[in-house]
């Protein structure tokens, strides 16, 4: 699992407030497109985004 650090944890607030429940979509997208262009590096840092995003979320649907 990635580790989630605090500009994936801004990054994912921020997809969450402009996509909702795409945000988690958004970045798988764009975690898989990037590792299919060669660039894991970014690659991995949108996979914390999403592991960022799962948290978050996970927390919204305990309340």
């Amino acid at each position: 699992m990635p580790v989630v650090d605090v500009r994936a944890i801004r990054t994912a607030k921020t997809l969450i407030e402009r996509h909702g429940d795409g945000a988690l979509a958004f970045s798988e997208t764009q975690a898989e497109r990037l590792s299919k262009d060669g660039c894991q590096e970014s690659a991995d840092e949108w996979k914390a985004v999403g592991a960022a995003i799962r948290q978050l979320t996970a927390g919204l649907r305990r309340r």
